[in-house]
This record gives structure tokens, C-alpha cells and sequence, in this order.
């Protein structure tokens, strides 16, 4: 990590943060699709065939009302009435028959629908049917033996068969609510996990981050700023605190510069110093010795070049004068500052 860019710590942290959370919204759209099918399961498999199974007794039990109520009736209009309710309603169990058994059944399911429907079409073909067939044509004895006998014999199987198709909606729903049940309390727990998994990693994230970048600062970033603000503006005295080990940060190389320009800052103020005492003898030196040629002392007088003859010229042709060679007697002798002004006062 310390290797690592800022921005290439940050783009992975963000990368990871929002991996997970592209993985929680995954697994809650997953969750909500299964909620879904499992209602939609409930209620077409399930709620639809238990209504459907409903309705098809109500209509027999109707049937049954219609043919007794017309047994014990003499008005026509009356029984022409209910006879046509008992055909509407045969056809409309029909047709709820036909769609129930049309739907997605369990084997067992399977099984128990056609016993239903075995158990009903011979209530209808052994009971109502005869016993209408006898009351349209006029015996109404027959027709009343018949509800009072074969009817209720044979309804109680048709009804126990209705109550097991019943139960079993009952039990396929009760299945799929537990299924559904089991699969939010496995998401739940997931989504909580990978919530607890993303705080840990942010929480770490963070902090390693901010450990790195006060590592490559060395302090606090205001106060980095601060300080390389005091250093800049010519304040070498600030105090630059640094932690044990840290030799590599932004914080110890600017105590660094701040001791170089320290020893560069003191080199300057001893040179000026030197120059300074140096320009002071100089000065002093000068206003030793005055101008007028007689009232010179002694060290003030001119000396003679050592290398310039003392003999009296001689009136012959002039020759042409060698060089001085490099022998330690002949050679002039160095020439320093005080010298220098020496032979400038000195000349008359």
C-alpha cells in the first residue's frame, strides 16, 4: 500500500466498495424476483384451483337446493326458472373442471382431482340427474325418494374428495410460504454479511489510506502546510516535529532542506563577517599613514623593488635587458592587498 499512488488506493478502495454493493443489489433484485414467483405460484397454483374447487361445490349445492325447492313448488314459471339455473350451473362446473385439471398439478394432486371428479360425476349421474329427469316428467315422488336417498348417499364422497383437494392447496401453499421464508432468512443473513464485510473493508480502507498518506506526509496535511509555509517565508527556527523511523517523509526532507539552508544561511553571515573585518584593517591601515612625503614614518616610506639595479647608469648604447629569470633571488616578491595599498600612499 505504501508503494501505491493516492489515486490508485482510493480508485481500488472505490472499486471494491462498489463491487459489493453492485453484489447486495444483485442478491436483493434476486430475493425480490423469487418473493415474486412464490406469490405468483401461491396464487395461480394454489388460491385460483382452491377458489375454483369452492365454486364447484357451491354450484352442485345450488344444483341440489334448486331441484329440491322445485319439488316442492306448483308454479311452473318457478321451476322452469330453477331448472335453468341447475343447467347454467352444470355447464359452469364444467367449465372450472376443465380449467382446474388444465392447470399445473402435483402427481398427488393429479390423483386426487380425478377422484374428485369421479366421486362428482356420479353424484350428478346417480342423484340430480334422475331426480330432474323424473320431475320434468311429472313424477314428483320419484324425484323426492330419489333427493332423499341416492342424493345423500352419494354426496359425502364428492365432499370428502373436495376436502382433500382443499387440504392439499392448503399444504402446497403452506410449502411455498416456508420455501420463501427459508430463502429471505439465507438473503438476509447474506446481505447482512456483506454489509458487515463492506463497513469492515471501509472502515480498512480508510484507514489505511489516511496511515499512508500521513506516512508520506509525515504530520497531519495543515500542518505540513504550515510549516512549508514558515520555511518558505525565511523562518529557519521553526521546530519540525518527526516521529521515530520516519526518514523518507515530506516532513523529514523539509527539516532537511531547513538544516541545509541553516548551514548555507550561517556560511553567508562568516563570509560577510570576514569581509566585513577584512574592509575594517583595510580601512584602518589607510588612515595610519598620511599623505605628506616628510611626515611619513619609517614603515610608510616606498621600498625599492629588489629586482631594479642600484649601479649608476653608464652612457653607453643601451642593451637590450634579459628577462628576469627564475631564481628565487630575482623573483618579485607576492604582492598582497596591504602591499598594494602600501605602494599607492607611499609613491610621492
Amino acid at each position: 500500500m505504501k508503494n501505491l499512488r493516492i489515486a490508485t488506493q482510493v480508485f481500488s478502495f472505490s472499486g471494491l466498495l462498489t463491487a459489493l454493493l453492485f453484489l447486495v443489489s444483485a442478491l436483493a433484485i434476486s430475493s425480490l424476483w423469487q418473493a415474486n414467483q412464490a406469490l405468483k405460484t401461491v396464487y395461480a397454483d394454489r388460491a385460483v384451483p382452491t377458489g375454483q374447487i369452492g365454486t364447484i361445490l357451491s354450484r352442485l349445492l345450488e344444483n341440489r337446493y334448486f331441484v329440491l325447492e322445485s319439488i316442492h313448488t306448483n308454479q311452473s314459471a318457478l321451476i322452469d326458472d330453477r331448472m335453468a339455473a341447475v343447467k347454467s350451473n352444470a355447464a359452469e362446473i364444467t367449465r372450472l373442471s376443465e380449467l382446474y385439471m388444465a392447470s399445473t398439478l402435483t402427481p398427488q394432486e393429479k390423483r386426487l382431482a380425478a377422484a374428485f371428479v369421479d366421486k362428482r360425476k356420479a353424484w350428478i349421474q346417480g342423484g340430480l340427474n334422475p331426480a330432474v329427469a323424473a320431475l320434468l316428467s311429472g313424477k314428483r315422488e320419484v324425484a323426492e325418494q330419489i333427493m332423499a336417498e341416492a342424493v345423500p348417499r352419494l354426496f359425502p364422497p364428492v365432499q370428502q374428495s373436495a376436502d382433500a383437494l382443499l387440504k392439499l392447496q392448503m399444504d402446497e401453499a403452506k410449502q411455498e410460504y416456508e420455501q420463501s421464508n427459508e430463502r429471505y432468512v439465507f438473503t438476509r443473513t447474506l446481505m447482512v454479511a456483506l454489509a458487515g464485510i463492506a463497513l469492515v473493508c471501509a472502515g480498512a480502507g480508510g484507514l489505511l489510506i489516511g496511515r499512508g498518506i500521513l506516512g508520506q506526509l509525515g504530520g497531519e496535511p495543515v500542518e505540513a502546510t504550515r510549516l512549508a509555509q514558515a520555511v518558505a517565508q525565511g523562518d529557519l527556527t521553526t521546530l519540525i516535529p518527526l516521529k521515530g523511523g520516519n526518514d523518507s517523509s515530506l516532513m523529514a526532507q523539509l527539516q532537511i532542506m531547513q538544516g541545509g539552508l541553516s548551514q548555507v544561511v550561517a556560511s553567508v553571515r562568516q563570509a560577510s563577517d570576514s569581509i566585513a573585518n577584512a574592509s575594517a584593517e583595510i580601512a584602518a591601515a589607510t588612515t595610519t599613514c598620511p599623505r605628506a612625503p616628510n611626515d611619513r614614518p619609517a614603515l610608510c616610506k616606498k621600498r625599492r623593488r629588489p629586482w631594479k639595479s642600484s649601479t649608476p647608469r653608464s652612457n653607453k648604447t643601451p642593451t637590450t635587458r634579459s628577462k628576469p629569470t627564475n631564481s628565487p633571488s630575482l623573483r618579485a616578491p607576492p604582492r598582497s592587498v596591504g602591499a598594494m595599498w602600501w605602494n599607492k600612499w607611499s609613491r610621492p
